[in-house]
């Protein structure tokens, strides 16, 4: 039960209220997956977002955004 509230905890902190906390003691496969692959979803998006963001400050304050270098 503890496991379960600090997963919400952590959720609700990053404004995920609707993703669904698989029980810790005798949640399926396929609870856990759903869990894993919603939280994965979510932290890709908010780092394309912050990414975003990023270059919007970089590009409104005249930096240039590094690039990798290529190989020769």
């Amino acid at each position: 039960m503890l496991h379960e509230s600090v997963d919400r905890a952590v959720l609700d902190a990053y404004g995920w209220p609707d993703i669904e906390v698989p029980p810790f003691c005798g949640a399926t496969p396929a609870q856990l997956e759903t869990f894993e692959d919603d939280v994965l979803d979510g932290l890709f998006d908010l780092n394309e977002q912050r990414a975003r963001e990023e270059a919007h400050l970089a590009s409104m304050r005249g930096d240039q955004i590094p690039r990798p270098k290529r190989k020769a």
